[in-house]
């Protein structure tokens, strides 16, 4: 038996064994999907806070209530459908970029496109001086939650 001698500074470390590879994407994949229905948490209670504020809001013009609440609808079905789309077996990486991509469309459109039932008309580029456009922050948060920086610079 010989005796091997490690000199301070270096280190040698062994690859982990497959069971050991296993727990850790298992650990991993455990720790996205608890990230991601925080994240799913958190927006279906700012959107739900949303839709109380604009009923209060509205209350005077329900055709615009009405359109913004559709709208609210669309975001919370978005969510939710990420949600159940990752715990699902047809899951892959990409998905959350797609739905990432669709939060983004509709975002856009609702701040730039105003309700047809207004009967106030503004120019686009005066729309992102609106209240709305701080919607933007709670799609940011979302995407911060994630625990992906990749998504949140896609972003």
């Amino acid at each position: 038996m010989t005796d091997q001698v490690i000199s301070p500074g270096t280190f040698t470390a062994t690859p982990p064994s497959d069971a050991a590879a296993k727990r850790l994407a298992t650990a991993f994949q455990r720790e996205v999907m608890n990230g991601l229905r925080m994240s799913m948490r958190a927006r279906c209670i700012a959107l739900g806070a949303i839709a109380i504020l604009v009923v209060v809001q509205n209350s005077d013009a329900v055709g615009s209530m009405l359109y913004f609440e559709a709208l609210i609808g669309l975001f919370f079905v978005l969510g939710i459908g990420q949600y159940v789309l990752a715990k699902s077996r047809f899951a892959h990486p990409a998905h959350k970029y797609f739905f990432t991509l669709a939060d983004i469309l509709l975002l856009t459109f609702t701040v730039l496109r105003p309700s047809p039932f207004d009967s106030v008309f503004d120019l686009p580029p005066m729309l992102l001086r609106s209240p709305n456009f701080l919607y933007f922050l709670i799609l940011l948060a979302g995407s911060m939650l994630s625990y992906s920086p990749r998504l949140v610079l896609y972003n």
